[in-house]
This record gives C-alpha cells, structure tokens and sequence, in this order.
C-alpha cells in the first residue's frame, strides 16, 4: 500500500512538473518582451521564437483584463490585421480622440486574423453599441 501511495504521488508530481516547465521557460524570455507599462496596451508579438502570438489567447482566456474592459470601452472598434495596428497606434490617433473624447480600442490582429476570432470576441464580451 505504502508502495502504491509513493507511485502516485510520484506520477502525480510528474504531470505537475509537465504541466509548468513550459512557462517556467518561457515566462522571462516573454517578460523580456515588454516593453510598454501602459495597462491599457499588451504585446500582441515579440520577435523571438519563444514567444509567438499572444493576442488570440490573451482575449480568449481573459489574461488581459485592463486591454478586455477597453474593448469593451470603445465607441470606435477598429478591425483589421497588424496594419492597423501601426497605422492607428499614434500620438496623432491618441489626440484626436482624447480630445473628442471618444474611448476608440485598437483590434488589429496579426497573422491576416479573419473576421471569426474577432465577431467571437465582440459577441463575449458584448462590443456591441449603438451608433455614436
């Protein structure tokens, strides 16, 4: 008994430790990554091979709860793939709409997304507004 007590405990650590390596490897070459300390914004992508894309899952698992409660937010959605994403991330975007006072919200996903992913993420979390 005592035997079949250590085996399992033993297989037990062994799906844990499975479980976690991944991150425990990936996590600071990730964190490397980051650059940006504003919380209304995430790294979508990081030039490495260890870290890959993060956008898709940080809206699907909620990882992200400052950049979901600015989708949610937003007036102005803009869709599109990592084009919007350097054409719109500007100070002369910020201003404009700082100074309308319009919360606007930035869903421009790399990897050419197509409109599935993003409808997903307006029906989840209810982006939905009438118009202005």
């Amino acid at each position: 008994m005592r035997s079949f007590k250590l085996i399992l405990l033993f297989a037990a650590m062994a799906l844990i430790s499975i479980a976690i390596s991944p991150f425990l490897f990936w996590m600071p070459k990730a964190l490397k990554c980051r650059t940006n300390s504003d919380p209304s914004t995430f790294l979508a992508y990081c030039n490495s091979n260890d870290y890959g894309d993060y956008e898709h899952g940080a809206f699907l698992w909620d990882l992200e709860p400052d950049a979901v409660k600015s989708l949610q937010a937003t007036r102005i959605l803009f869709l599109g793939n990592s084009r919007v994403q350097f054409a719109f991330s500007t100070d002369a975007t910020n201003g404009y709409f700082r100074a309308k006072r319009t919360p606007y919200y930035l869903a421009g996903f790399d990897y050419y997304e197509n409109m599935v992913f993003v409808q997903r993420l307006i029906e989840k979390y209810g982006c939905i507004r009438t118009p202005l």
